[in-house]
């Protein structure tokens, strides 16, 4: 693991300025945004499945979401149904739970609950689904389908489709 910041994508870098005038990456990868919101893999089940549906839209249309992010969005597709699974146990049970013998613990949900937002802060800073980290994120939206349309076929055109 390595420690420190994480570095920017060349593209912030260059929008920047190049504040530190390292060389930069030409060769980064560049991964492909789909035209369309991408539907939830087969394998989100529940409120996993309806997360994605409403993110994936949000994230396309912010233009983040590429063809290989869509694995990471499941991953916090998962952990959301996880966490709100383990809220509702612990909303149930309440914060402090007995033993078997009569001892006052915390409930082990409560542990997964907070490891579960753990993740979802780290996976949504990734996504920009923060305040803050949405500052940091530099993506141009995907094309706008009418727009082309529009120049294609001129404007009281409509396309069938």
């Amino acid at each position: 693991m390595t420690s420190g910041r994480k570095p920017l994508p060349t593209a912030i870098k260059e929008l920047n300025g190049n504040p530190g005038k390292r060389a930069l990456n030409r060769e980064e990868p560049k991964p492909v945004r789909p035209r369309r919101v991408p539907p939830p893999p087969e394998h989100l089940k529940g409120l996993a499945r309806t997360k994605w549906q409403k993110i994936a839209a949000q994230l396309h249309k912010m233009g983040v979401l590429t063809e290989v992010d869509q694995d990471a969005l499941a991953r916090y597709c998962i952990i959301y149904k996880r966490w709100r699974e383990a809220e509702k146990q612990v909303e149930r049970e309440g914060e402090i739970v007995l033993t078997t013998n009569g001892n006052q613990i915390q409930n082990p949900y409560l542990a997964v609950a907070n490891r579960c937002m753990a993740q979802l802060n780290s996976l949504g800073s990734e996504f920009g689904l923060t305040p803050s980290s949405r500052a940091k994120v530099h993506a141009e939206p995907p094309p706008d389908e009418s727009a082309l349309e529009k120049k294609l076929f001129g404007k009281n055109v409509k396309v069938k489709g």
